[in-house]
C-alpha cells in the first residue's frame, strides 16, 4: 500500500484489521489493541520506507515501528474524542 503519511498508513492498517474481521465473523468489530498488535505479529511481511531528508534517502521500519505508531495514532483519536 502507499500512503501519504504515518497517519493514513495507520488509519489503512486498521481498516485491513477491520476487513480482517468481518471476513472472520460477520457480527462484530470489537477489538482490543493488543488483539490488533497480534494481528500486526502475525503478518509474514510489514514493512514501511519514510523518506529521511537529512539523509536524503528513505529509512526503513518493521513491526515495532508500526506498533508504536498505531499506539500513538490511537491515543491521538482517543483524545480527540473526550
Amino acid at each position: 500500500m502507499d500512503c501519504r503519511s504515518p497517519s493514513d498508513c495507520m488509519e489503512t492498517l486498521i481498516r485491513i484489521y477491520e476487513n480482517f474481521l468481518l471476513n472472520k465473523d460477520n457480527t462484530s468489530l470489537e477489538y482490543t489493541l493488543d488483539e490488533l498488535l497480534k494481528f500486526i505479529d502475525q503478518l509474514f511481511d510489514l514493512s514501511a520506507l519514510t523518506y529521511n531528508e537529512k539523509a536524503h534517502g528513505y529509512t526503513a521500519h518493521g513491526k515495532a515501528w508500526f506498533k508504536g505508531k498505531l499506539h500513538a495514532h490511537l491515543r491521538r483519536i482517543a483524545a480527540s474524542n473526550v
